[in-house]
């Protein structure tokens, strides 16, 4: 099979080992000088995401959306991550009277403290080392510190590896979240936020089946709280982000190429880690009880734009060679499913929509199904257990109950 990109002169080839079945194409230079140019060039490490992603990043200022935040204990978890990162040092500027850091990663959660600590003289930090997988460490840490607001961006979000291993997806995605959410009511929080994917929509992988069903368990968790907003954040991909697409094609670039790309009509969604974390405060304010929000993140980016305007901008010559779409990978991805009810918000850049509405009870017996399957080990009763469970949603059939009677 073979598709051509007549914009490029690129021809599609399947993956091989052998570099000399390897075709090329030719990025041609703009031609054009840009600001900071050393030498005339630009360093493909040095090019604005701006140029890259072809608009304005969205710059969330003011105190507008985050007075909910002043004298919070505001915790966060996958806080060493990119967009934890990026959320906490924002958190620092909006006065919360507590920031509690949860990470499992040692290493990321003591460079993420002594950072904000040093450079953004915020002293008030506790470094929480935990795996939220575990239900009775996460409950004491909640006791612990009762938090007022929960952002909860710790996951696993690699589409290819959690195709490759679904048990750790399931475990920390769904059950991890269970364990946050059931110790964020226990404590009554006040404003909860979910970080999501548009892979969630009309899942079709791994990550998408895990954060659909972890959006539901949020859902259910804010329709049932006395008071406070519990929302989803469905994010697009975040450029520049550890093992994101975009640090490995200014490498290929700075390099010489070839760059590797997916899929020449290939679409993603694309916004920043500042822009993901304004969303996330702004959605903490707007949160009822089950909403999810979308952030304008502009249109969808064709992949291959992307390394064009990379390479224009180092003006580089440089080839590109499209694999193939990796395992559990899509063509392109969608904000909201079809038919859903979509509405704006306070926010001109964040939209307002409705989750699917599940049954308390039925997502629970589904929850102790995936847990079996977690606690057997079993990837093809998680990977069959996650299918099942989008199929039966659609059509409200509960299958769960005569398979956990087995």
């Amino acid at each position: 099979m073979t598709w051509v990109d007549s914009n490029a002169r690129v021809r599609y080839v399947p993956r091989v080992d052998d570099d000399s079945k390897r075709e090329h194409a030719s990025c041609a230079p703009s031609g054009r000088l840009h600001t900071g140019a050393r030498n005339g060039h630009l360093r493909a490490e040095d090019v604005a995401v701006e140029t890259l992603l072809g608009r304005s990043v969205i710059e969330f200022r003011g105190r507008a959306f985050g007075e909910y935040l002043a004298d919070a204990t505001v915790l966060v978890t996958g806080a060493g991550g990119s967009v934890g990162r990026e959320l906490c040092a924002r958190l620092t500027r909006l006065r919360p009277r507590e920031l509690v850091l949860v990470d499992q990663a040692e290493a990321s959660l003591i460079g993420l403290a002594r950072s904000l600590r040093d450079e953004m003289a915020f002293a008030n930090i506790v470094p929480v080392l935990l795996d939220i997988r575990s239900r009775a460490r996460t409950a004491d840490a909640f006791e612990r510190y009762r938090p007022n607001v929960v952002f909860h961006a710790a996951a696993y979000k690699h589409v290819p590896l959690l195709e490759a291993f679904p048990v750790e997806g399931v475990a920390t995605n769904i059950l991890g979240t269970k364990s946050i959410v059931d110790a964020a009511r226990r404590v009554d929080v006040g404003h909860f936020v979910l970080f999501s994917t548009d892979k969630a929509v009309d899942p079709t992988n791994i990550l998408g089946q895990t954060k659909a069903v972890a959006e539901w368990i949020v859902a259910v968790a804010g329709r049932e709280a006395a008071h406070g907003g519990y929302a989803s954040v469905r994010l697009g991909n975040i450029v520049d982000s550890a093992g994101s697409i975009l640090p490995i094609f200014r490498q290929q670039v700075a390099s010489g190429g070839p760059v590797t790309v997916t899929h020449p009509k290939a679409t993603r969604y694309l916004m920043t880690a500042a822009e993901a974390a304004g969303l996330a405060i702004v959605a903490g304010e707007l949160a009822d009880s089950d909403d999810v929000f979308w952030l304008d993140s502009g249109p969808p980016v064709r992949v291959v734009e992307l390394v064009r305007r990379l390479a224009s901008a180092v003006e580089r010559d440089v080839g590109i060679d499209f694999v193939g779409l990796r395992a559990g990978e899509r063509l392109h991805e969608h904000p909201f499913a079809s038919g859903a009810e979509v509405a704006g918000t306070p926010c001109e850049h964040v939209w307002r929509s409705t989750v699917h509405h599940v049954d308390p009870a039925w997502l629970a017996r589904w929850l102790a199904l995936l847990a079996l399957h977690v606690s057997r080990a079993s990837a093809a009763g998680v990977r069959g257990a996650l299918a099942e469970i989008q199929w039966a949603a659609e059509h409200e059939v509960d299958e769960a109950t005569a398979v956990l009677a087995r």
